[in-house]
């Protein structure tokens, strides 16, 4: 089928986390639901799961996710899911990188550098083998990160340059870093923090709302 959707996420994993819902010994949790049906568990290149260093809030058709990882975590990074499905992707100068999802429009914001690479996927839940399927997943390397993903119809625009147009007209300002920033944003460097807010304490339902992240 069809798999036309983008989504970020950590890819935690962990006894802790098991041990919420699995009331079995711990000893041998984590490989042993690898080799019991879900093999990309305990995978750094996996696109769905939870994590405790996410925050993740919503506005109508606005995501956000930000990210606190601390230092010495395994996989230390983000991944985002781009599927094969997925039309017209552009990475825009802007840092937006857009695409159209069958009749969606689709905006996602890294705030973090970030880079891609191909996402094999399992032959089957009970082998580790993998298989090409030509979707990508974006690799965000850094602790302190964070995705903007803005969704639309098709039909609240003329067309996917209209889409675009609006979402660059759209204030966004965010800090990753405190100023002035490291050169080397490749390692953990003191305490920082990632926000947001909305400009206005109370909205309407449909009512347009900035953020600042």
């Amino acid at each position: 089928g069809k798999h036309n959707t983008m989504c970020s996420l950590h890819p935690h994993s962990s006894q802790e986390a098991m041990m919420a819902t699995f009331v079995t010994n711990p000893e041998p949790m984590i490989k042993g639901v690898t080799f019991e049906g879900k093999p990309s568990y305990d995978s750094p290149d996996k696109t769905m799961g939870c994590s405790p260093y996410e925050q993740v809030m919503q506005d109508l058709d606005t995501v956000i996710a930000l990210y606190d990882i601390p230092a010495g975590t395994r996989f230390p990074h983000i991944n985002g899911f781009f599927s094969k499905d997925l039309v017209d992707v552009v990475e825009d100068a802007s840092g937006w990188i857009f695409a159209r999802g069958g009749d969606t429009y689709l905006a996602y914001r890294p705030l973090a550098p970030y880079r891609f690479e191909p996402l094999d996927k399992f032959k089957s839940m009970w082998a580790e083998t993998r298989v090409k399927t030509g979707d990508r997943r974006l690799v965000s390397p850094h602790l302190k990160n964070g995705t903007i993903v803005q969704a639309a119809s098709a039909s609240e625009f003329k067309d996917f340059a209209a889409f675009k147009a609006a979402i660059l007209a759209l204030p966004l300002t965010f800090k990753p870093l405190p100023t002035p920033a490291p050169t080397d944003f490749g390692k953990a460097v003191g305490n920082f923090t990632l926000t947001a807010k909305a400009a206005a304490t109370q909205v309407n339902v449909g009512q347009s709302v900035t953020w600042t992240v």
